[in-house]
């Protein structure tokens, strides 16, 4: 679903809709406003699992991206057309990080209760993490507030052809350039950290959000160097 200019999608309502193995993303939207889409599955595509660009005063409840050779999802270009609320967002082992956001604008992205695992299986090195937030200077990433989210690490599973790869992944959150990323309670669990906190950012969280290092077989807790506030 893409728009451009005077007649970008508005109002949409899918439910149940499913992609599976697409030569691309699995479900990519563009422009779409005032929508909600629940209960979609995006499974193997070879790009993104969901992809949504200039999201605006949208709804996506209940939705998994799993098994994506990129990340599972990603939520780019502006938010000058208001909030998206992503509730109960699920990934399983996505190639690069889960959730991915570079959108830059004022108005927030709510994440409630998301269910991030074993993603960034294609890379122990390349910061990949369940939440990712990367910004730049002039374009920092829009104010993103989680609430009680998930991440633990893992490899494949026990019959995957390739064996069982990676343990992944490298940080339960990591954030660069964020204009506020505000972490309300939660565990956060990554092989190398929880948190990453990459320069130029403001970060908040409460004291009742952990987070953890560490492989499955050797799990850490520690703190991040700076508390900077309780959310």
């Amino acid at each position: 679903l893409t728009g451009a200019g005077e007649a970008p999608p508005r109002g949409v309502r899918v439910h149940a809709a499913a992609a599976y193995g697409c030569a691309g993303h699995g479900i990519r939207l563009n422009g779409v406003t005032d929508s909600h889409l629940s209960d979609m599955l995006a499974v193997a595509n070879t790009g993104r699992g969901i992809y949504a660009s200039n999201s605006g005063e949208n709804t996506f409840e209940g939705c998994r991206a799993v098994f994506n050779t990129s990340d599972g999802w990603c939520l780019d270009g502006n938010t000058s057309m208001a909030m998206t609320t992503l509730l109960a967002p699920a990934t399983d082992r996505n190639g690069a990080s889960g959730i991915l956001i570079t959108q830059t604008g004022s108005h927030p992205i709510q994440i409630i209760a998301p269910r991030l695992r074993r993603d960034g299986r294609a890379a122990a090195d390349q910061n990949h993490a369940a939440l990712k937030l990367t910004g730049s200077s002039g374009n920092p990433v829009c104010p993103v507030e989680v609430v009680t989210g998930q991440s633990v690490v893992g490899v494949n599973d026990p019959d995957d052809a390739q064996g069982a790869g990676i343990e992944s992944p490298q940080w339960g959150v990591r954030a660069t350039w964020a204009s506020r990323l505000n972490l309300v309670g939660g565990e956060w669990w990554g092989v190398d950290g929880g948190l990453s906190d990459n320069g130029n950012n403001e970060l908040r969280f409460q004291r009742n959000s952990r987070f953890w290092s560490g492989i499955r077989a050797a799990q850490v807790r520690h703190f991040p160097d700076v508390v900077q506030g309780e959310g």
